[in-house]
Protein backbone atom coordinates (compact mmCIF):
# COMPACT_ATOMS: atom_id res chain seq x y z
CA UNK A 1 0.00 0.00 0.00
CA UNK A 2 1.10 3.50 -0.71
CA UNK A 3 1.55 5.72 2.32
CA UNK A 4 -1.09 8.45 2.70
CA UNK A 5 1.41 11.22 1.93
CA UNK A 6 2.66 9.48 -1.21
CA UNK A 7 -0.91 8.70 -2.22
CA UNK A 8 -1.89 12.35 -1.80
CA UNK A 9 1.14 13.46 -3.78
CA UNK A 10 0.35 11.03 -6.62
CA UNK A 11 -3.28 12.16 -6.70
CA UNK A 12 -2.32 15.84 -6.76
CA UNK A 13 0.18 15.26 -9.57
CA UNK A 14 -2.28 13.20 -11.60
CA UNK A 15 -5.04 15.78 -11.13
CA UNK A 16 -2.80 18.66 -12.23
CA UNK A 17 -1.49 16.77 -15.27
CA UNK A 18 -4.95 15.58 -16.22
CA UNK A 19 -6.53 19.02 -15.96
CA UNK A 20 -3.84 20.57 -18.14
CA UNK A 21 -4.01 17.80 -20.72
CA UNK A 22 -7.82 17.66 -20.74
CA UNK A 23 -8.05 21.41 -21.25
CA UNK A 24 -5.49 21.26 -24.06
CA UNK A 25 -7.31 18.39 -25.79
CA UNK A 26 -10.64 20.21 -25.44
CA UNK A 27 -9.19 23.41 -26.91
CA UNK A 28 -7.54 21.55 -29.78
CA UNK A 29 -10.74 19.65 -30.50
CA UNK A 30 -12.61 22.95 -30.65
CA UNK A 31 -9.97 24.43 -32.97
CA UNK A 32 -10.30 21.45 -35.28
CA UNK A 33 -14.05 21.84 -35.34
CA UNK A 34 -13.73 25.49 -36.34
CA UNK A 35 -11.92 24.50 -39.53
CA UNK A 36 -14.03 23.84 -42.56
CA UNK A 37 -14.58 20.11 -43.02
CA UNK A 38 -17.74 19.94 -45.11
CA UNK A 39 -20.53 17.62 -44.06
CA UNK A 40 -18.33 16.03 -41.39
CA UNK A 41 -18.69 19.12 -39.19
CA UNK A 42 -22.11 18.13 -37.85
CA UNK A 43 -20.98 14.65 -36.87
CA UNK A 44 -17.72 15.95 -35.42
CA UNK A 45 -19.59 18.64 -33.53
CA UNK A 46 -21.64 16.03 -31.71
CA UNK A 47 -18.55 14.06 -30.70
CA UNK A 48 -16.62 17.15 -29.66
CA UNK A 49 -19.58 18.35 -27.58
CA UNK A 50 -19.78 14.99 -25.83
CA UNK A 51 -16.04 15.02 -25.12
CA UNK A 52 -16.21 18.61 -23.88
CA UNK A 53 -19.18 17.89 -21.59
CA UNK A 54 -17.55 14.80 -20.15
CA UNK A 55 -14.25 16.62 -19.77
CA UNK A 56 -16.03 19.31 -17.75
CA UNK A 57 -17.62 16.64 -15.56
CA UNK A 58 -14.26 14.99 -15.13
CA UNK A 59 -12.61 18.30 -14.26
CA UNK A 60 -15.32 18.92 -11.66
CA UNK A 61 -14.66 15.47 -10.18
CA UNK A 62 -10.91 16.16 -10.15
CA UNK A 63 -11.59 19.43 -8.34
CA UNK A 64 -13.59 17.55 -5.71
CA UNK A 65 -10.73 15.12 -5.27
CA UNK A 66 -8.20 17.92 -4.97
CA UNK A 67 -10.33 19.56 -2.31
CA UNK A 68 -10.71 16.28 -0.46
CA UNK A 69 -6.98 15.74 -0.74
CA UNK A 70 -6.30 19.22 0.63
CA UNK A 71 -8.54 18.44 3.59
CA UNK A 72 -6.80 15.10 4.06
CA UNK A 73 -10.08 13.30 3.67
CA UNK A 74 -8.24 10.43 2.10
CA UNK A 75 -6.39 9.77 5.34
CA UNK A 76 -9.79 8.89 6.82
CA UNK A 77 -10.74 6.60 3.94
CA UNK A 78 -10.07 2.95 4.17
CA UNK A 79 -7.86 1.45 1.48
CA UNK A 80 -10.73 -0.19 -0.38
CA UNK A 81 -12.66 3.07 -0.67
CA UNK A 82 -9.57 4.88 -1.91
CA UNK A 83 -8.84 2.20 -4.50
CA UNK A 84 -12.45 2.16 -5.70
CA UNK A 85 -12.40 5.93 -6.15
CA UNK A 86 -9.02 5.85 -7.85
CA UNK A 87 -10.01 3.05 -10.20
CA UNK A 88 -13.21 4.91 -11.11
CA UNK A 89 -11.28 8.06 -11.98
CA UNK A 90 -8.65 6.11 -13.89
CA UNK A 91 -11.31 4.26 -15.89
CA UNK A 92 -13.08 7.51 -16.76
CA UNK A 93 -9.83 9.13 -17.86
CA UNK A 94 -8.77 6.16 -19.95
CA UNK A 95 -12.13 5.74 -21.69
CA UNK A 96 -12.34 9.43 -22.63
CA UNK A 97 -8.77 9.50 -23.84
CA UNK A 98 -9.22 6.38 -25.98
CA UNK A 99 -12.28 7.99 -27.57
CA UNK A 100 -10.24 11.07 -28.43
CA UNK A 101 -7.36 9.00 -29.85
CA UNK A 102 -9.74 6.91 -31.97
CA UNK A 103 -11.53 10.00 -33.18
CA UNK A 104 -8.26 11.64 -34.24
CA UNK A 105 -7.13 8.46 -36.03
CA UNK A 106 -10.42 8.21 -37.95
CA UNK A 107 -10.09 11.80 -39.07
CA UNK A 108 -6.44 11.42 -40.09
CA UNK A 109 -7.17 8.24 -42.10
CA UNK A 110 -10.53 9.05 -43.67
CA UNK A 111 -10.05 12.74 -44.34
CA UNK A 112 -6.30 13.02 -44.93
CA UNK A 113 -6.83 14.45 -48.41
CA UNK A 114 -9.23 17.16 -47.27
CA UNK A 115 -7.26 18.43 -44.27
CA UNK A 116 -4.78 21.25 -44.62
CA UNK A 117 -1.34 21.21 -42.93
CA UNK A 118 -2.58 23.08 -39.87
CA UNK A 119 -5.44 20.63 -39.35
CA UNK A 120 -3.10 17.65 -39.82
CA UNK A 121 -0.75 19.07 -37.18
CA UNK A 122 -3.63 19.53 -34.75
CA UNK A 123 -4.79 15.94 -35.34
CA UNK A 124 -1.23 14.64 -34.84
CA UNK A 125 -0.87 16.63 -31.63
CA UNK A 126 -4.21 15.40 -30.28
CA UNK A 127 -3.18 11.83 -31.03
CA UNK A 128 0.28 12.29 -29.48
CA UNK A 129 -1.08 13.94 -26.33
CA UNK A 130 -3.76 11.28 -26.00
CA UNK A 131 -1.20 8.48 -26.16
CA UNK A 132 0.94 10.26 -23.57
CA UNK A 133 -2.09 10.49 -21.29
CA UNK A 134 -2.82 6.78 -21.69
CA UNK A 135 0.77 6.03 -20.72
CA UNK A 136 0.47 8.26 -17.64
CA UNK A 137 -2.81 6.62 -16.64
CA UNK A 138 -1.29 3.16 -17.06
CA UNK A 139 1.65 4.16 -14.85
CA UNK A 140 -0.78 5.43 -12.24
CA UNK A 141 -2.78 2.21 -12.47
CA UNK A 142 0.40 0.21 -11.94
CA UNK A 143 1.17 2.23 -8.82
CA UNK A 144 -2.33 1.59 -7.50
CA UNK A 145 -1.87 -2.15 -7.92
CA UNK A 146 1.44 -2.14 -6.00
Amino acid sequence: MIANEKRSEIIATLCNNTKASANLVTKQSALLLEKRMGSLNEELSGYVNIVQERTQLLLARIEEIEQANALKTYSLMDSEEFLDSSHYILNELLSRTVIIIGFSEVISLDYADTLNDSQNKIIEQINKLGKALVSTFNDFGDKLRD
